[in-house]
């Protein structure tokens, strides 16, 4: 086990019946030994337990968030960092924007990190 936390984007939640036909999944990143504060943030908009889309368990382990809210809350807390961050700032906000990363939902899959 690779002790990780992965954030993907889907436009249907596990155990919806579009799931079973359609599993959108769409990786945007993963970190290693920790749920990192971006996440967390992105994860903010009516964040709901589900069940997991990449492990069998029947415990609803997963966290997901609305996308366009969680996006939103992230890009305030950007907006505040220093200058310095800039560079940063900027190449968060346009992968996070790019259509093809776009879904209506995110989706924190941090079952390894609870496994710990």
């Amino acid at each position: 086990m690779a002790n990780r936390s992965y954030l993907y984007t889907t436009n249907h939640l596990p155990e919806s019946p579009e799931w079973q036909e359609v599993k959108d999944l769409h990786s945007i990143s993963e970190w290693n030994y920790d749920i990192p504060l971006a996440f967390k943030l992105l994860l903010a908009g009516n964040p709901r337990a589900v069940k997991s889309s990449i492990w069998d368990t029947p415990e609803k382990i997963a966290i997901a968030g609305d996308f366009k809210t969680g996006f939103a809350t992230l890009n305030e807390y950007l907006d505040r960092l220093p200058p310095q961050a800039e560079a940063l700032v900027t190449e968060t906000k346009a992968f996070l924007s790019n259509a093809s990363n776009e879904r209506q939902y995110f989706i924190l899959e941090c079952g390894e990190i609870f496994d710990m």
